[in-house]
């Protein structure tokens, strides 16, 4: 803010126009945007700070080729490298994978019959399901990257969902579908 005494910092105006700044600097980052912060634990070889510092659940496995991967054998998390590329795609990933960890146990009683025998089909189902998810709550990851219409479209096909229901999200989408895509930080 500026007074008569020119310049001053206001911690209440930067706590609510810079809310994850704020927590940054209260957390010992520097006044960062999560990006910022994120670059830094990976410029530093640490993914796995970085994932802890922001309370993902989960190990970083440098080896592993997806960006995050759900076992449901052990009841665990993993993230690849590409997983790293921005804040926001992180944060995506993770929101995948927690779906995919909470409804590992309920997409088999949701799927098409037609489908139940065939296991490429029923994980493509699965990850439909996971897609469709994170399209309606994109507004938490704007700046993901992803096209999660088009992920819906290549999921739902190898699903064997019938197409009007896919491209109803995909190149058709409803004129209200905005309200997906509108940024939700706060």
């Amino acid at each position: 803010s500026v007074d008569k005494n020119g310049w001053t910092f206001n911690p209440s105006v930067s706590v609510m126009v810079y809310p994850e700044h704020t927590t940054n600097l209260v957390r010992g980052q520097g006044f960062r945007n999560n990006n910022q912060v994120l670059s830094r634990f990976v410029a530093n070889g640490n993914q796995q700070g970085a994932l802890d510092y922001f309370g993902f659940k989960g190990d970083y496995d440098a080896g592993l080729g997806a960006g995050g991967q759900y076992d449901s054998q052990y009841d665990c998390i993993s993230y690849g490298k590409s997983a790293f590329d921005s804040y926001d795609h992180l944060l995506s990933v993770y929101k995948e994978e927690t779906f995919h960890q909470k409804d590992f146990l309920i997409y088999k009683s949701k799927a098409p019959t037609d489908i139940l025998n065939d296991p490429d089909a029923l994980h493509a189902y699965e990850e439909y399901r996971a897609q469709v998810y994170l399209y309606k709550n994109q507004g938490l990851y704007s700046n993901s990257g992803v096209n999660w219409g088009q992920r819906i479209n290549m999921y739902g096909s190898a699903a064997k969902i019938n197409p009007d229901i896919i491209l109803r999200y995909n190149f058709y989408p409803p004129w209200w579908h905005f309200i997906y895509k509108i940024p939700r930080r706060w």
